[in-house]
């Protein structure tokens, strides 16, 4: 399971580990602190983090493996956002969740049930007045959906599931900004858990792909509206 931490303005010494790089610039593109299509030169990012070029080239080649990267010459920028890979992970995700719940649920236990209650209802504390905590609530739904598919037994489902997810992750704090979306997700999460407490195969893959598809949906309607809500501008491509 991936976890996001958030190191945002924080300025690191020279010797800071490795990984604490790599999650600090993946927080920032994750984000859009740092905006798709952004040059980003080793030595600008030495500066921004206090970090030596060891850790930096470390971290970069993390998220061009992840996608989150991409080389052009000799230079790498934070990838774009593409609508054409909102839609096709979209339909990859409900492929492979609507299979996770279907394995998941003759072998659901009412403990596993409650948790993932707990997960698709939480609302994040704010992080400030008048602030939600989109990260937070991101995390919750985020586990919500990889539970299953851990729970599911199949560990190459989880792990799929997991990646898709992550390579959403931005289209999905746009959304995440509107109250309307995010209320919306906690009643579908509800009713996702209700037909799997109630056993209901057919029901609950039938939500799970309704839950998706909606909110693959809000992702490309927000995408294609240019990101209205984020701090930097940014432009998106077919």
């Amino acid at each position: 399971m991936a976890s996001f931490v958030w190191y945002t303005d924080m300025v690191f010494h020279m010797d800071q580990k490795p990984n604490q790089v790599y999650e600090a610039l993946r927080g920032d593109i994750l984000d859009f602190q740092l905006a798709p299509e952004l040059a980003l030169s080793e030595r600008w990012l030495e500066d921004r983090y206090g970090a030596s070029r060891t850790p930096i080239r470390a971290a970069l080649a993390r998220l061009e493996s992840e996608g989150l990267v991409l080389r052009d010459g000799r230079l790498r920028r934070v990838a774009p956002l593409s609508l054409d890979e909102m839609r096709e992970a979209v339909v990859f995700r409900c492929g492979l969740e609507k299979q996770a719940v279907a394995l998941f649920i003759p072998r659901a236990t009412e403990a596993q049930i409650e948790l993932l209650h707990t997960l698709g209802t939480t609302d994040a504390e704010p992080i400030e007045t008048g602030r939600p905590n989109v990260e937070g609530m991101l995390s919750a739904a985020e586990l919500f959906h990889v539970e299953i598919a851990r729970m599911s037994g199949n560990r190459f489902l989880a792990r799929a599931v997991d990646e898709v997810i992550m390579r959403l992750y931005r289209a999905r704090y746009l959304a995440a900004l509107s109250p309307d979306r995010r209320s919306r997700a906690t009643i579908e999460h509800e009713a996702i858990v209700s037909a799997i407490r109630s056993r209901d195969v057919e029901k609950a893959c039938n939500l799970m792909t309704q839950h998706i598809e909606g909110a693959g949906a809000h992702l490309v309607e927000r995408l294609a509206s240019g990101g209205a809500g984020v701090v930097v501008p940014f432009r998106v491509v077919a």
